[in-house]
């Protein structure tokens, strides 16, 4: 295995012009006419470029001019620490209705797909733009000089979100097949009972962990039912634990349905989101 040519140093010294233009770079910044490169297999190419640059075999593809938006924590772009990183971590940008018509007609539904964060600032008001956040790949510091950038977000607390969405993102861990199966098994009841549209959330509890997980409890979150609501959902409920006690993917330690209120900062800290509406989505056609 020959890794010398991504050996990188210690630290990094820039010129000035790259310590100036970093000054207007920040996570959730947009940088414009990005070069991006990414290997894959022609044969089955997710992009056009794809097929086209390597229709027999494995090679290079190059996206020429993107947008992308800047994935990296701003304390890893400026400053003393910084001279650590000499890259970006960056996703492209591009408007939403190019991959989902019906997420381009209901923009509040974006929200549900974990991987695509709206973006919201000034000069992205013409359409709907998102940031893909399953394509992510590093540039240079040195490729922010000359380039168009611009804020992707229109307050703080739009960029919170994209930190929070980013954050969970990069959280997910590995589960273990019991603990996938089972999650699979209550994505699918959700579905099939018209339930996955009543919850703001499912947070589940994996022991030890999530990769080596043998039990688990699971908690749903409301913030619209009533208590008769949560009530009857529960019952409901109640024959999914039962299916899931006798399919004995994992053992489950418990089941509760409860309003965001009565949810506890602690419980959200050592858990994880199931993003069970994504179950339902099919796979865009390459």
């Amino acid at each position: 295995m020959n890794a010398a040519p991504f050996l990188l140093k210690k630290t990094y010294t820039w010129p000035d012009d790259v310590l100036a233009a970093l000054e207007a770079i920040d996570q959730g910044t947009v940088i414009h006419a990005v070069p991006c490169v990414y290997t894959a297999n022609g044969k089955v190419g997710i992009t056009a470029e794809a097929r086209e640059v390597t229709p027999e075999g494995e090679g290079a593809v190059i996206l020429d001019e993107i947008s992308v938006i800047v994935l990296s924590q701003t304390c890893d772009i400026r400053g003393g620490p910084a001279r650590r990183n000499p890259l970006l971590a960056v996703a492209p940008v591009y408007p939403v209705k190019l991959i989902d018509l019906g997420l381009a007609r209901n923009p509040g539904s974006i929200a549900n797909a974990k991987y695509l964060c709206r973006l919201t600032g000034p000069g992205l008001q013409d359409d709907v733009y998102v940031a893909d956040l399953r394509f992510e790949f590093t540039i240079e510091k040195s490729m922010v000089v000359g380039r168009r950038v611009e804020p992707g977000f229109a307050d703080i607390d739009s960029a919170y979100t994209f930190a929070k969405v980013l954050g969970e993102h990069r959280r997910r861990g590995a589960f273990s097949r019991g603990l996938e199966d089972l999650l699979q098994s209550l994505g699918k009841f959700l579905q099939e009972n018209a339930l996955d549209d009543q919850f703001y959330e499912v947070r589940v509890f994996p022991q030890p962990s999530a990769a080596r997980a043998d039990r688990a409890s699971i908690l749903c979150i409301s913030n619209s039912l009533s208590k008769q609501q949560i009530v009857e959902i529960t019952e409901i409920l109640s024959s999914w634990v039962q299916i899931a006690e006798q399919l004995k993917f994992i053992e489950l330690t418990g089941f509760d349905v409860r309003d965001i209120c009565e949810v506890t900062l602690a419980e959200v800290v050592d858990s994880l989101p199931f993003y069970y509406r994504e179950l339902s989505e099919d796979p865009p056609a390459p």
